[in-house]
């Protein structure tokens, strides 16, 4: 069973008919994780390109609230952009094509920020490494980004 949280009807929309053959497994909530309250607790909770695009006091407030949802050895698995990646990306690409704030992390930095905040890292996977082989710049080595997963300590 899965709920699909979402402040976006239209979001919503696009999921319900992606999996409408899952349509008896699949649950839809118009919430907004900032505003709303949510009471259930899960045992997995996936939030891909989200997190990153918060500040840090935002960040702080989202890790609060998605504890309280994860159950007892639930997970939060989400995606880390790599900084060393990244910024050297956008130096080569110019940032005037990046209008969406993002924050980048070094990996030491990421786990730091999970401890700070009450959360254990469990998996760290790295994530396109060796992709970018349209440049020579010794990034491209460097994985893209990393799938993890946290649980509450």
């Amino acid at each position: 069973e899965c709920i699909a949280i979402d402040s976006s009807e239209a979001m919503l929309s696009i999921v319900r008919k992606r999996f409408e053959d899952k349509a008896d497994r699949l649950k839809t909530m118009h919430a907004d994780f900032f505003d709303d309250k949510i009471d259930t607790e899960f045992d997995i909770i996936t939030t891909f390109r989200y997190i990153r695009h918060f500040e840090y006091a935002k960040r702080k407030q989202l890790y609060d609230k998605l504890k309280q949802n994860l159950k007892q050895n639930g997970l939060l698995i989400f995606d880390v952009p790599n900084i060393n990646f990244e910024i050297k990306q956008k130096l080569e690409h110019g940032w005037g094509s990046y209008n969406i704030y993002d924050v980048f992390w070094q990996k030491d930095d990421f786990i730091d920020e999970m401890n700070r905040n009450g959360l254990e890292v469990k998996y760290i996977i790295p994530v396109g490494q060796g992709l970018a082989t349209h440049t020579t710049s010794d990034y491209k080595l460097e994985p893209m980004t990393w799938t993890v997963a946290v649980s509450r300590r």
